[in-house]
């Protein structure tokens, strides 16, 4: 029967939360407690690891190749690395908590929250824009070809956003669970 090899194996003696493919579809991003792992996959091996003292939640690359890595809890914000080095530019502190996460195509940071607010931050990581649209918690975020802004919230709402006036569209699901990925077609 025909079905998926392994082609590759690593032992990464972590735990992995969250991994992310680069849009040329050559590098992995692997986020875990301690850091994150850079995986070439036409190589089959580890470019680098960024070691960090907090949880990572997630991580994306920016325009430019560098990775954003976002702590969802104890720190609360999205800090920038170039190679396994920080640039030291980061976002500000979401009090409430980071709950979803999203490098927009156009370079800005997108970060949802608990308090169920996205925050656009520039990519010198200044806040740019505080969006009140959605109902409950963000729980996706991503942006479509056109560049506009997708949220999804806990009580299946998705929102589209304009990306420069800010206005939205609404569409409720009929259902109360959360939109867990957003993705482009």
């Amino acid at each position: 029967p025909q079905g998926l090899q392994l082609s590759w194996f690593y032992s990464l003696n972590a735990t992995i939360n969250s991994a992310r493919i680069d849009a040329n579809q050559q590098l992995v991003l692997a986020c875990h407690d301690e850091g994150v792992f850079v995986f070439n996959l036409n190589t089959a091996s580890m470019v680098h690891s960024i070691d960090t003292a907090d949880p990572v939640n997630d991580a994306d690359w920016d325009l430019e190749g560098d990775v954003w890595i976002a702590y969802f809890a104890g720190l609360r914000r999205v800090d920038e690395y170039s190679g396994n080095q920080s640039t030291g530019v980061v976002t500000g502190m979401v009090n409430a908590g980071i709950s979803a996460f999203d490098v927009l195509s156009d370079g800005r940071i997108a970060v949802g929250s608990y308090d169920s607010k996205t925050y656009i931050y520039g990519s010198n990581g200044g806040l740019q824009e505080t969006l009140t649209v959605a109902q409950n918690y963000i729980s996706a975020i991503a942006d479509d070809a056109s560049g506009r802004v997708l949220i999804g919230d806990a009580d299946a709402n998705l929102y589209r956003l304009d990306n420069s006036t800010w206005s939205s569209e609404q569409l409720s699901f009929e259902h109360s669970h959360d939109i867990l990925t957003i993705r482009s077609y």
